[in-house]
């Protein structure tokens, strides 16, 4: 859909790697085994322009009461950590790094994050934050920019 762009995709899970590769097989999507809380550290700073990420945003207390169609997913699909914001922090914390200026982090949430997710990108001092709904009228995405450079 976007001629030219190189995209690449990070899974450390090793079921959902057999399911990613065979999803990109004869794409130009390049893929790499990497676990997100150290990968960003082995990348050049100022090298992508987006960051697209659906990470675990599930609390503890909803992974002690999942519906019988999530159970069966593995759990580090789903754990964010005792709020649920665990990736949330190392994204808006570290990830911005890796972004050019202008560059956008688009995060996919549980539907009562939006709040606190907004909060972490400002504490980071990300700007343009704004969250999107689904079809369902729930926040699903929160959008953050990074600052241009200033000149």
């Amino acid at each position: 859909e976007c001629p030219g762009a190189q995209v690449l995709c990070v899974e450390k899970s090793p079921e959902a790697w057999h399911y990613l590769t065979l999803n990109t097989a004869h794409t130009p999507v390049r893929t790499v085994q990497a676990d997100v809380f150290t990968w960003y550290k082995t990348q050049p700073a100022e090298s992508v322009d987006l960051i697209l990420s659906n990470p675990p945003y599930l609390t503890a207390e909803e992974m002690n009461n999942l519906m019988p169609e999530t159970a069966h997913e593995p759990s580090q699909a789903l754990d964010g950590g005792a709020d649920g914001l665990d990736f949330y922090r190392l994204l808006t914390a570290h990830y911005g790094t890796l972004l050019r200026p202008g560059g956008w982090l688009v995060l996919e949430i549980g539907c009562r994050q939006a709040r606190e997710v907004l909060a972490l990108g400002a504490a980071y001092d990300w700007q343009n934050g704004r969250c999107r709904q689904d079809y369902g009228g729930n926040d699903r995405v929160i959008v953050l920019q990074k600052p241009e450079k200033i000149r």
